[in-house]
């Protein structure tokens, strides 16, 4: 699970001596919990009372103190305890209503747990000594608690990253080889079977146990021979991110992969018990990691994870699959989407790393309400006045600059710093969606950004304007007013981007980063959601100096 990124405010672009105004917000589909966390969320739960439990890295929620975990109660949010020392990656509601949390996390409402506890309503409680490593993922049924994760041991059993927790204590399944890499996501199927998947390569020597495996209770078992270990011919590892069951039983698995049994099924794929299919085409999520899958009241599945594209459908971050074909939801998350959560009244929750949903502040965690009941007709919103959408966009990359350095939160980074020119081929005034990427040119793969990236303009005058903060990549409806300003009937805007790029051994060489510009045309206000939204996309190597791209 990635971690880290955030926060957001106005964007603005300038057009000569002409200010750019940003259009007002259109209708949302998704809605803000109170006002959110001060850092991103990892996962959420729902119990009978319809409280609502969301865990992460944050250190408030809705402006009150709440480390790591907090609850909402339909008003407010809260804090549980003095919450946990680190951070909580996994929060399980279990049948019988006992809430559990897991991460990487020492201790919890000051007692040592050892990165996993119950909550009792009062105060966290371990579960004996725990665990030695982070727990990512929980499961439970009427009888037994599993947690997995990257952990060897649980309260001195060997248990190798899954465990099985009863009254009597901890214990392992299969023999305490089990699984011999890190556990993402559990599920129970409605037969009883367990579920699991992450970036293991087997479940105790069995064959075809490759990132996903079934626990039936006394053994692992195969699923349609496991996921491909590679994606594609490339070398860089698949993994499992989530996993969930549809009413008929279909199970639908999201992550990092190309293949799955032998069948082309990019980061979605689908078991119906028998074999694997693909859920849309082969070509349907552009080089994208899909960390959430959930389904709505309607049945509708969701996926949610760091992708901007599906196939040449716009999408922020947050996909819906119609039956037919993946579409966008509103105008999306500007920033990843990790958790996925439906309540007992259909209403689906989301939380990640976002600050926006759907162009509505939403800072980690947004909400999806559930339809009206039959016979309810929702008001149709007013259908605002805004300029015609851009006919064509054209940018050039100038000069850039790249440095270690670190960024505002402390952590090793690769500080960047970017100006683009940006031009509108029209006269009149015009809208346009643009929304700012880098990534690696070489696996397409995004680079994480760190907090304290900033977005600002210049003048042609070379005036420099004060930079809100924005998290990466950023969307943001920009408005070109004024007269020709270049003399040759375009309208000029020049950015400054200041970027933190997280440093890691692995960060792609200058000549292998790209930077990417993606316009969007804007949906009408009225509009809750529209598929047939144009996108157009112009790459250039990043750090080198090019002419016009331009794009239509």
């Amino acid at each position: 699970m990635n971690r880290p990124r955030q926060a957001l405010s106005a964007l603005a672009l300038a057009a000569a001596a002409a200010a750019v105004v940003s259009a007002p917000a259109s209708a949302a589909i998704w809605s803000p919990v109170g006002t959110g966390m001060s850092g991103p969320v990892y996962d959420i739960a729902t119990d009978a009372s319809s409280n609502v439990y969301a865990g992460g890295e944050f250190t408030t929620a809705g402006g009150t103190a709440a480390n790591n975990i907090a609850q909402w109660t339909g008003s407010a949010w809260s804090g549980l305890s003095s919450g946990t020392s680190g951070p909580v990656t996994s929060v399980l509601v279990s049948p019988g209503g006992q809430r559990y949390v897991g991460g990487f996390f020492a201790t919890a409402s000051f007692n040592a747990v050892s990165n996993i506890a119950q909550w009792n309503g009062l105060s966290f409680q371990p579960l004996t000594q725990g665990v030695n490593g982070s727990v990512r993922a929980m499961a439970a049924n009427a009888s037994t608690f599993y947690a997995g994760g990257d952990f060897t041991v649980a309260s001195g059993t060997a248990t190798n990253n899954i465990g099985r927790w009863q009254a009597t204590g901890w214990s392992f399944l299969g023999v305490n080889a089990a699984l011999n890499g890190r556990v993402e996501k559990m599920a129970f199927a409605p037969n009883g079977d367990l579920y699991v998947g992450g970036q293991f390569t087997s479940a105790n020597g069995v064959a075809g146990t490759a990132r996903i495996a079934r626990w039936n209770g006394t053994q692992w078992q195969s699923v349609g021979g496991g996921i491909d270990l590679n994606i594609g011919a490339t070398a860089q590892a698949s993994f499992v991110e989530d996993m969930v069951f549809d009413a008929q039983g279909n199970l639908y698995v999201g992550g990092f992969f190309t293949g799955v049994g032998g069948v082309a099924t990019p980061s979605v794929a689908m078991w119906n018990g028998v074999r694997w299919s693909a859920v849309g085409s082969p070509a349907a999520f552009n080089s994208t990691i899909v960390r959430a899958l959930g389904f709505d009241s309607t049945g509708a599945l969701y996926a949610g994870g760091n992708f901007n594209q599906i196939g040449t459908t716009f999408a922020a971050n947050i996909a819906r699959w119609d039956g037919s074909a993946w579409v966008q939801v509103g105008s999306g998350m500007n920033d990843d989407v990790f958790a996925l959560h439906t309540d007992a009244r259909g209403n689906l929750w989301a939380g990640g790393e976002f600050t926006e949903a759907d162009g509505v502040r939403a800072n980690s965690i947004a909400v999806l309400p559930a339809p009206p009941a039959p016979g309810v007709t929702p008001p149709t919103p007013a259908t605002l006045a805004t300029p015609a959408p851009c006919a064509k966009t054209f940018y050039q990359q100038a000069t850039r600059r790249w440095k270690n350095a670190k960024a505002p939160n402390g952590r090793a980074a690769v500080k960047v710093t970017s100006r683009i020119r940006i031009y509108q081929d029209v006269l009149a005034a015009c809208r346009t969606d643009l929304t700012f990427i880098f990534r690696d040119a070489r696996t397409k793969a995004r680079l994480a950004q760190l907090r304290g990236s900033t977005l600002g303009y210049r003048k042609l005058t070379g005036q420099d304007f004060s930079a809100p903060v924005v998290s990466w990549p950023t969307t943001r409806e920009m408005r070109f007013t004024g007269g020709d300003t270049t003399g040759q009937n375009r309208r000029n805007a020049r950015l400054v981007l200041v970027s933190y790029l997280r440093r890691k051994r692995s960060m792609p060489a200058q000549r292998n980063v790209e930077l990417v510009i993606v316009r969007q045309v804007p949906r009408d206000a009225s509009q809750a959601v529209s598929a047939a939204n144009p996108l157009f996309a112009q790459l250039n190597a990043f750090g080198t100096r090019v002419g016009w791209a331009q794009t239509s």
